[in-house]
């Protein structure tokens, strides 16, 4: 229903030069040529020249350490190496990928350095952006990866490096390798060791005990070669070696544009035992990057325990409008009397049909959706909703999962180039939909210093199409280890409030195994995690509600932070109340349980059939589709806000993008934020960067509170905007000053989000290619108005990593301004670390909310839009 305050628009801009601040600059570290020729020379000039002297022989090939042609080669460096890729080319190398390992922010901050109040400052941005706040203790440490394909090739190389050692100037063009020679710490070739990781070991193990004697599948990472016959010799050599033991593919694919090409093997138990000792021929094949189990996204297909509520009546659909949001996610139970009419379904018939007392999944993620909480008793959307089903039962599972002969990432792939474009010459299945509900995620991938290829596909099909994913962080089924408990008698009787203390500690010291599940990393995608919270009532007497008092991350919810150390999840949203179920044993141990009696309420099949079941569940799904619920009803009030203000209306390709920043313009940590802050570690007064750090893990720019906007209110008034920027440009805007402010000494508050899709370097250590920055008009960080960053947020030099800022500001300093005053802000592109994007742009949405205490008593935002129709007629 429209609000009588709707959402203003600020006034189109005329693009200006990008503004710099003062830069820090922070220690790098490199060293001389006569360091590291002795640190290194012997063992890189071995290395060389043994291959030179004797050639390429069948000795070489055997030996998986040993330099050769079309063999991957990782070059360790101190520090980051922007843009290496033409480097290699010059001197023949094949350039393959490059990533940072590891990226830490200072341990801790002098008292007298305030980055906080240096909130929008581009320094911090470009700074990380650079990785230049390095040090010799390694704080931030890449790998280069190429191959050589001639021996002529490694010859150049040994060439430049005798140069360098005996500290000669670089020829022309070559540069950079001087550069990569100071920072170079090793050079090794890509071994059995690195295919294989620990994690995909352990994963393999327990897959091959739990399947004795049945074939394997696996997933086998290629390394992707630029030049497409390299991809196919590689990949027709794979196929001898697979063929060599008898391994069937069941699946490829090829996706130049993410730079992927892969394998689905199915593997005899004998042939995976091998792989896991290093041993036979897939193992040491040159072709492979990486080997893993395959990528699965698997969801409970049951009623799960108790008895199900009771079932209600459903409004008629009516007149429905067209779908702007998709659901790609399982088969729906078309007829359910929640969805019938309101889903508009594309089935390619490529998957095994799903028996419709176990379509639960796509189901209750559509019910969401559409409705909400049923609990809520919310009106339904009056939007029809497009669902691409990927999930199939597996009935020896008893689960949804995508299917066992599919490679999951080009399901995704294919599912959205056919929605938004076509394939062959087949017409698009959606082509105005720009909100995408991912609620699926793979349970084997837990991303760690790169992006994962199912990561990739959804930043360059977001940035591609200007669609936002909505994707859940994915849910964590591990024990929790709970200290100073001994019996479960004793948890169970123990105090609240102390019971929740020792759940965050336990929470606190296991983070680093409840990582995010890929793709929730993907960069421009919002990622959201699970809030605990529902509106199922009193829960019973006999078990743990784990956070009594906070409004934190529910047990099941998994933790950033994402790549580079981003903020993620971004937003949270209600998942449900996961309760704290002990097992006997010492130590006692936790997880979370999620009876009938908690949880949103559904739409669900039944197992004796029928369209009017619900049941309650949890979960970072069904967070997901609720954020997705409000995307659209955000989306609905741009509209609306468009025709009663008469404002321009928003370009199709820049809606997506604003409706990013909308939904997290609202969000905060909340009481769960505040507890952390004054108990979470590191505490002290110089660990405050490490410790909201560590908050964003669990909550990320925090709970949302859309309502807020769309509802609007006399003490506050809301301006958004949009555009497409360049490197090196600046946009401006400004936000008339409502009179009645000046001089007062009431708080005020400035919030302002600004979200971005940026194009994405795979395989890159930049992989974000944009990175975008707010800025004050005057240089004045206070804006004018004398404010602060709140403490109880992100740190800055977190929002700068990723596609998302998200500042909060407050005072109540006493303020002089004209009647024309404004607040000015420039949103800034900042340059890409290498060439060639100098007409590429970056689709933006601006999103700023001025508030001020309700005892200054003026109509702050009919003034604000008074001003804001002014602008608008000049």
């Amino acid at each position: 229903m429209p609000t009588d305050r709707p959402l203003l628009r600020f006034k189109p801009v005329s693009e200006g030069k990008r503004q710099k601040g003062e830069r820090r600059h922070f220690s790098k570290t490199e060293f001389d040529w006569h360091f590291q020729a002795r640190r290194l020379g012997g063992d890189i000039d071995k290395r060389l020249r043994d291959i030179l002297s004797r050639g390429i022989d069948t000795e070489t090939y055997r030996d998986p350490e040993a330099i050769a042609p079309e063999r991957a080669l990782v070059f360790e460096v101190y520090g980051a190496l922007n843009d290496f890729a033409r480097a290699a080319q010059r001197i023949g190398l094949d350039w393959l990928a490059d990533e940072i390992v590891r990226l830490n922010l200072p341990e801790e901050l002098d008292d007298d350095v305030d980055f906080e109040d240096d909130v929008l400052d581009d320094s911090w941005f470009d700074a990380i952006e650079t990785a230049e706040f390095q040090n010799a203790r390694g704080d931030v440490t890449g790998r280069l990866y190429v191959s050589m394909p001639t021996i002529e090739s490694m010859r150049k190389l040994l060439e430049l490096w005798d140069k360098f050692k005996e500290g000669g100037s670089p020829p022309d063009g070559h540069s950079d390798w001087w550069n990569l020679f100071k920072q170079l710490k090793d050079l090794r070739t890509w071994g059995p060791q690195d295919r294989l990781s620990m994690e995909a070991a352990a994963a393999l193990r327990a897959e091959l005990v739990r399947r004795q004697g049945q074939p394997q599948l696996i997933e086998l990472d290629l390394w992707f070669r630029n030049d497409a016959a390299a991809r196919q010799r590689a990949w027709a050599q794979l196929r001898q070696r697979l063929d060599a033991v008898e391994a069937e593919v069941v699946d490829d694919a090829e996706i130049p544009e993410i730079r992927y090409q892969a394998a689905l093997v199915r593997v005899a138990p004998a042939v995976l035992e091998e792989i896991l000792t290093g041993q036979g021929n897939i193992i040491v094949a040159n072709e492979v990057m990486a080997i893993r189990p395959q990528s699965v996204s698997s969801h409970p297909a049951t009623d799960g325990d108790g008895q199900p509520g009771p079932a209600s009546a459903a409004p008629s659909p009516g007149s429905l409008r067209p779908p702007i949001a998709a659901l790609i996610d399982g088969m729906p139970l078309e007829n359910h009397n929640r969805l019938a009419g309101r889903i508009d379904v594309f089935d390619t018939g490529d998957l095994p049909p799903t028996p419709v007392n176990r379509r639960y999944h796509g189901t209750s993620m559509a019910s969401l959706i559409l409705h909400g909480d049923l609990e809520a008793n919310e009106p339904p959307l009056d939007r029809l909703l497009h669902i691409v089903p990927v999930l199939t039962y597996d009935p020896a599972e008893g689960r949804e999962a995508t299917p066992s002969d599919k490679l999951p990432l080009k399901l995704i792939y294919e599912a959205v180039t056919r929605m938004k474009e076509g394939i062959g010459d087949a017409v698009p299945t959606a082509p105005d939909v720009f909100l995408i509900n991912h609620s699926i995620g793979d349970v084997n991938e837990r991303p760690l210093s790169s992006a994962s290829a199912w990561a990739r596909a959804l930043d360059y099909l977001s940035y591609k199409y200007r669609v936002l994913f909505i994707v859940s962080a994915g849910n964590c089924e591990a024990n929790l280890e709970i200290e100073g408990y001994t019996s479960i008698q004793e948890f169970h009787t123990a105090d609240p409030i102390a019971r929740e203390q020792a759940m965050m500690r336990a929470l606190d010291a296991n983070k680093a195994t409840r990582a995010l599940l890929a793709p929730a990393e993907a960069v421009n995608a919002l990622t959201v995690g699970a809030l605990h919270r529902d509106l199922a009532g009193a829960l019973p007497g006999n078990v743990v509600d784990p956070f009594p008092t906070l409004r934190m991350s529910s047990l099941l919810s998994r933790l950033g932070l994402g790549l580079r150390n981003s903020v993620k999840p971004d937003v949270m949203s209600d998942g449900g109340r996961a309760i704290a179920q002990p097992t006997a044993g010492a130590p006692l141990l936790v997880r979370a349980y999620t009876p009938q009696a908690v949880g949103q309420r559904v739409a669900a099949p039944h197992h004796a059939g029928g369209l009017t079941h619900t049941m309650r569940s949890c979960g970072t799904s069904n967070a997901a589709a609720l954020i997705t619920r409000t995307a659209i009803r955000l989306s609905d009030a741009l509209d609306d806000a468009v025709e009663l203000t008469g404002a321009p209306s928003i370009p199709a390709g820049n809606r997506a993008v604003l409706v990013k920043a909308l939904l997290t313009h609202t969000a905060a940590w909340g009481n769960a934020g505040d507890y952390m802050e004054t108990h979470f570690p590191p505490q002290g007064t110089k660990a405050w960067l490490r410790r909201r750090e560590n908050i964003s893990r669990f909550l990320g720019y925090g709970i949302p509170d859309v309502d807020r906007l769309l509802e609007g209110a006399a003490n506050r008034a809301t301006l958004v905007g949009e555009g497409e920027i360049r490197p090196e440009k600046s946009h401006e805007f400004r936000f008339p000053l409502p009179p009645s402010l000046a001089s007062k000494i009431d708080l005020r508050r400035l919030i302002i989000t600004l979200a971005w899709f940026s194009p994405v370097r795979s395989s890159n250590q930049n992989y974000r290619t944009f990175g975008l920055e707010i800025a004050p008009g005057s240089g004045d960080n206070a804006f004018g108005l004398g404010l602060r960053a709140v403490g109880c947020q992100p740190p800055a030099a977190l929002a700068g990593r990723g596609t998302l800022i998200h500042r909060i500001l407050e005072g109540d300093a006493a303020v002089p301004f004209l009647e024309s005053d404004a607040i000015v802000l420039r949103v800034q592109c900042r340059k890409p670390p290498f060439s060639g994007m100098t007409k590429v742009v970056a689709p933006y949405g601006l999103a700023v909310t001025l508030e001020v205490a309700t005892s200054i008593g003026a109509d702050i935002y009919a003034e604000v839009a008074q001003k804001v129709r002014i602008q608008q007629r000049q």
